[in-house]
């Protein structure tokens, strides 16, 4: 369905949402399916929620595993949305490997921070508890995100007092 609409400048990617009741492993061929399209629309993004919550640690570096092939070579854009857990060092290096300087084809993987959202779910405890520091000082590029916005009533200015609550200055 998604290849029948890449003519449409009004699809841009695909996001595989959820609340991680199961491992990224479990849609591996979607995933695959869904990065392949960048071969054929520049600047097709795939956004995966991944890490949102502890139950599956792994998701983060599943979806880069599976996804890298299509940032390195065909320009796919990778959006982890959350990654709240399972953000070891080397899962992190991975991804600052995929920065948007590394990939002269416009490839590149960002983390998507949606915290009052994940405040609101419970996903996070306390504000200290958010690697964002960590993920920023590991080199790899960030944008905060509202992540459902008529659900939970969230707004860019309370993702901002979110992120300085993690230590973030302006």
């Amino acid at each position: 369905r998604a290849e029948a609409c890449l003519h449409s400048r009004a699809i841009v990617g695909i996001d595989f949402m959820g609340h991680e009741t199961n491992s990224t492993r479990a849609f591996v061929r979607q995933l695959m399916a869904a990065g392949a399209l960048a071969k054929k629309r520049p600047g097709w993004v795939v956004r995966v929620h991944a890490g949102e919550n502890p139950a599956f640690p792994e998701n983060v570096r599943e979806a880069i595993a599976t996804l890298r092939p299509f940032v390195e070579n065909d320009g796919l854009e990778l959006r982890i949305g959350h990654g709240l857990y399972g953000l070891d060092d080397a899962t992190l290096a991975e991804v600052s490997a995929l920065s948007l300087a590394a990939r002269p084809n416009g490839g590149h993987a960002v983390f998507e921070f949606n915290l009052t959202s994940n405040l609101a779910l419970n996903n996070i405890r306390t504000t200290f508890d958010v690697p964002l520091r960590h993920v920023i000082s590991a080199g790899v590029d960030v944008v905060l995100g509202t992540d459902g916005q008529g659900m939970y009533q969230t707004h860019v200015q309370d993702e901002a007092q979110a992120a300085r609550a993690t230590g973030l200055d302006d």
